[in-house]
């Protein structure tokens, strides 16, 4: 048995979604259901990941061997530490995505500032930076 069929038997078995499964693991569903389907491999540290938060051993993921369930399942104290983990993984990244457009927007309303001074050595006039920043 491969280790993809292994991951659905578990998820399966916990009566979860593949978008559930993926979230409890902290990946997005489409790479998740890329490795349910077989076509990609799961990384080593999401293999630890699945083993720690759904209680079996590594050895029964990559090869099927031994106990598929450990004697010290994962607490739930624990597995809301890892859905905080990726909770604040995830506002990150949407920080980052802000940041990003507030520096677009600053460099905009700079050409703005550039075109009212010297239109000739502006790169945007006024009207278009204003629809840039109603449509980003």
């Amino acid at each position: 048995m491969y280790i993809y069929l292994r991951l659905k038997e578990l998820r399966e078995r916990n009566k979860l979604t593949k978008k559930d499964f993926s979230s409890k693991i902290g990946i997005n569903d489409s790479q998740y259901g890329k490795i349910e389907a077989g076509k990609i491999q799961p990384t080593i540290s999401q293999i630890i990941d699945i083993s720690s938060i759904f209680g079996v051993t590594t050895d029964w993921l990559l090869t099927g061997e031994n106990p598929a369930e450990t004697t010290d399942r994962m607490g739930e104290f624990d597995f809301r530490v890892v859905e905080e983990i990726n909770s604040l993984k995830y506002a990150k990244s949407m920080q980052e995505k802000i940041i990003s457009a507030q520096e677009k927007t600053i460099k905009l309303l700079e050409d703005a500032l550039k075109a009212k001074d010297n239109p000739k050595a502006a790169a945007t006039s006024p009207r278009m930076v204003a629809k840039q920043l109603e449509n980003p």
